[in-house]
């Protein structure tokens, strides 16, 4: 029987090598990025429509986190460095063996590089993003996001 409560399905371990649960990374940054991890972690692990669902919901924090990225530019909300040194511990996934785990770890690595942009890089920051997790959901559901 599925333990809905501490080990849900859709939270479960998306790398093969090294396993770590997603609450583990995003427990140690700030609202906007922990919940960006955890809607593309889970993407993809119900319904089509829920995947969708799921990246619209890490789009919503990702613009939400560009808006008050101006505010908390060079300061480190959470502690990134405990995030970065669970995530080193995941190995890069073969975008051609399992391009969904591929993605996904690429926007939590693109998050964790996270280290006060110049504002002018920001936008890159934020485009690299979302165009990330654009491409997940053409790789999960064959579209983009809506």
């Amino acid at each position: 029987m599925e333990d809905m409560v501490n080990k849900p399905p859709h939270y479960a371990d998306i790398f093969t090598t090294k396993p770590a649960q997603c609450r583990a990374i995003a427990r140690m940054l700030g609202f906007d990025p922990a919940n960006i991890i955890k809607y593309t972690w889970r993407a993809g692990c119900k319904s089509k429509e829920k995947t969708v669902e799921d990246l619209q919901k890490a789009v919503n924090y990702l613009k939400d986190w560009q808006e008050l990225y101006d505010i908390l530019w060079e300061k480190d909300i959470g502690n990134y460095e405990a995030a970065r040194a669970i995530f080193k511990q995941l190995e890069e996934p073969d975008i051609q063996k399992d391009p969904v785990a591929f993605r996904k770890w690429d926007i939590i690595r693109a998050i964790l590089r996270d280290k006060g942009h110049s504002q002018e890089d920001a936008s890159l920051f934020f485009t690299y993003i979302l165009n990330s997790i654009d491409s997940l959901c053409v790789t999960l559901t064959g579209e983009r996001l809506p």
